[in-house]
Parts: structure tokens; C-alpha cells; sequence
């Protein structure tokens, strides 16, 4: 046998060895597959996937696949029926790991499609009905990290910029999601502030009203969701929407999610998707490395709060307003990750239980 058979020989085997090797990590990398309610142009989905990508950045022997339901935009039993269909294939032909669900819609078929598929564990992100808390605690693969209304934060936001105004109108539109999000509001520890009206409403008009009667009733409109806003029967753009509030209203307008300021408003203390989308990664990360059980991970409570400011915009229609130094600096850093603590949880008792379980 020839030396430069020997060695043809050798490289041959050599290579087949590092294919067959690659082609086996490739086909047992573990598998994370991402839901996403809206689409993936909403800025609320984009923040989400950035906390997403903190946490999975440089883990390439993990997969990641995204899925993107868009049911901001269309809402009707049959696509809902299509997306449900798609969403079936789509998980029985990838096979993943963890499904982790952004969002109420989301969350909702994830939970009645796969709850029962044991081998497929469960992460829901954004969960606001508060009421599924218990519930989902007591799936045996099912976990995730609440969506609640920053309640504490926005009564220090606003003790800072307007020091006298202590009157809240809070308004929103009728949707599913807003009713699951603001049903407690009304029982939350307002301190020294006092929430004079707590009102949900379905079309431009009604908004138009409700935003008048705040101005008499209120020093602040608190706004959330307003997506599903109608005006004759047409769903009314949000930028409009909100250009109109600036327009039309003597007190100030503040939102609770940062897709308010993307639609011109001019102030928000807001829920951090950031932390969302990274505590749910963070979450399926240590499922996937410590080879935790879903039923070992308690649900999580979001904690973190983000501001956005259009200051020139607020000093412009509020001249009075007071904006002190560290509220400036903090709206202009709220896209930075790296001040969000790792979630609040004992990953080293949960793992001693787990080996003591066994």
C-alpha cells in the first residue's frame, strides 16, 4: 500500500469524521423556538428580540427559529385558524426543545396546542392576566415572567416632572389585551396619587371624549394600549391617534410602553420589554445548560421599567415641568441592557432540589 494512498486514505476518513461530527451537533443542537404575537416590525417585538439576542448572542450550539403571528394587524377567526395550522407544522416538523411565547395571543395557543406535549417545555413572556398566574404554576411545563402595569415606578416618574399634579385619568382602548393588563389597576398603590377615572373605549369618538373629560377631571392621562381604536369601523392609526392627543389636550399625556413615543408621544414609563425578552431567554438558557425541569422554575414577576422622553416636545407643550438631571440622562440610555440585573432566582437550590428529587 502506497504512502499516497495511506494519506488520501486518512484525509478521506478525516473529513467524513468532522462531516458526519458536524451533521450530528447540527442535528442535536438544542432547539429554541420563538412565538411572537405581533410582527416583527412592532418596536415592542424588536426590544423583545434584543433581550433575546443578549442572552443567545454567542451561544451558536443553540438554534434558534422565530414565528411571527402578527395579530396586531389581522385579528379574524380564519387566519387565526391558518396561523394555527401553520404554527402545528411548523413545531412538529423542527421539533424544538423550549417554545418560548411572547405576548397574550401567543401565549394563548401555545397553551392550548402544546400544553399536554410533555417533551416540549413552555416559556411564556408578558404574561398580564394575572388571574392565569396560578394556573400556569401549576402546568407541569409550563413557566414564564409576568407583564404588570409599573405602577411604583410611574408614581416616582411623575412625583419628579410634575411635582403638584396628583390626579390620574387612566384610558385605553377595549381590547383583550388591555382589559388583561389594567383589571387590578384600580386596586395598585398609588401613594399620594389618585386614579379619578379608569376608562376603556372602542372608537375615535369616545378616545375624543374621554381625552376632554380628563382635562377636567385629571392632571395626568395615563395611557396604555390603543391599538384597537376604530373610526367608522376602520382601525385608526396610532401615530394619528397620538399626533391628535398632542394636539388637543391641556394635560400632559404619558404612556406605558415605549411604542408610544415611537408614535410621537411625548413621555413614557414604560414596561421593559428588554427585560422580557432577556429574562425569557435567560430562563431557557439555564433550562437548556443545568438541565433544569420547567416544574423546578417558579414564575418570574418583571420588576424593570424603562423612560422615554421627547423633552423639546414636553418643554414645548409643558414649559413648567421640571425634568431633573438624572430623569434626562436615564430616558437617553434606556436602550442599554447593561444595567438589567440577572433575574432574582437561586438556580444552585433549584439544582440541589433536582438532584435531591432524584
Amino acid at each position: 500500500m502506497s504512502k499516497k494512498y495511506i494519506t488520501t486514505f486518512c484525509s478521506t476518513l478525516f473529513l467524513l469524521t468532522v462531516f458526519f461530527f458536524l451533521a450530528y451537533q447540527h442535528q442535536h443542537k438544542p432547539r429554541i423556538f420563538i412565538l411572537h404575537s405581533y410582527s416583527a416590525s412592532m418596536p415592542w417585538v424588536q426590544s423583545l428580540n434584543e433581550g433575546v439576542r443578549k442572552v443567545f448572542g454567542d451561544k451558536t450550539y443553540i438554534s434558534l427559529r422565530y414565528f411571527y403571528m402578527d395579530t396586531r394587524h389581522h385579528h379574524d377567526p380564519d387566519y387565526l385558524e391558518r396561523v394555527r395550522k401553520s404554527l402545528n407544522l411548523a413545531i412538529k416538523a423542527w421539533k424544538p426543545d423550549i417554545l418560548i411565547a411572547f405576548d397574550n395571543d401567543a401565549q394563548n395557543m401555545a397553551v392550548e396546542e402544546f400544553a399536554a406535549c410533555r417533551n416540549l417545555k413552555i416559556i411564556l413572556a408578558g404574561i398580564s392576566d394575572s388571574k392565569r398566574w396560578l394556573e400556569y404554576e401549576n402546568t407541569p411545563n409550563v413557566t414564564g415572567i409576568t407583564e404588570q402595569i409599573p405602577v411604583k415606578a410611574i408614581r416616582e416618574i411623575l412625583s419628579l416632572l410634575f411635582r403638584k399634579q396628583k390626579r390620574i385619568y387612566y384610558l385605553s382602548d377595549d381590547s383583550e389585551a388591555a382589559r388583561m393588563l389594567d383589571k387590578d389597576i384600580s386596586s395598585q398603590n398609588w401613594g399620594s396619587y389618585e386614579l379619578v377615572a379608569h376608562k376603556r373605549v372602542k372608537t375615535f369618538a369616545e378616545w375624543q371624549q374621554a381625552v376632554y373629560e380628563a382635562e377636567d377631571k385629571a392632571d395626568i392621562l395615563l395611557i396604555s394600549i390603543y391599538h384597537a381604536i376604530t373610526d367608522v369601523n376602520k382601525r385608526i392609526k396610532a401615530k394619528d391617534l397620538v399626533k391628535w392627543m398632542n394636539e388637543h389636550s391641556k394635560i400632559p399625556v404619558v404612556g406605558i410602553y415605549e411604542s408610544f413615543i415611537i408614535d410621537g408621544g411625548i413621555l413614557a414609563v414604560a414596561i421593559s420589554s428588554l427585560e422580557q425578552g432577556y429574562t425569557a431567554a435567560w430562563l431557557a438558557l439555564n433550562i437548556i445548560e443545568k438541565k433544569l425541569s420547567i416544574q423546578d422554575v417558579p414564575l418570574l414577576h418583571g420588576k424593570t421599567f424603562s423612560v422615554f422622553m421627547d423633552k423639546q416636545l414636553l418643554l414645548r407643550h409643558f414649559p413648567q415641568v421640571h425634568i431633573p438631571v438624572i430623569i434626562d440622562a436615564f430616558s437617553k440610555s434606556h436602550w442599554s441592557l447593561e444595567g438589567l440585573s440577572t433575574p432574582e432566582i437561586d438556580l444552585s437550590s433549584i439544582e440541589k432540589l433536582k438532584l435531591k428529587k432524584a
